[in-house]
């Protein structure tokens, strides 16, 4: 069980880290920020082929955003 909480804060961080990275943004899981989340998965689905990014590098970054 710790194992999996520890694995989800990860997640959560590498998250916020590359919304950080990517877009400029700072991500805090507050209702304010949903917008921004928003914001920061459309600019990466526009700029996917640009990074070299294919569907299931997409979903994965999704899934990170997600939990």
């Amino acid at each position: 069980m710790a194992a999996d909480r520890n694995e989800l804060q990860a997640t959560v961080q590498e998250a916020i880290e590359l919304a950080g990275k990517m877009c400029g943004v700072e991500l805090d899981y507050s209702l304010g920020s949903i917008g921004m989340l928003d914001a920061v998965l459309g600019a990466v689905h526009d700029q996917r082929e640009d990074l070299g990014w294919d569907d299931d590098m997409l979903w994965s970054l999704a899934y990170k955003f997600g939990p």
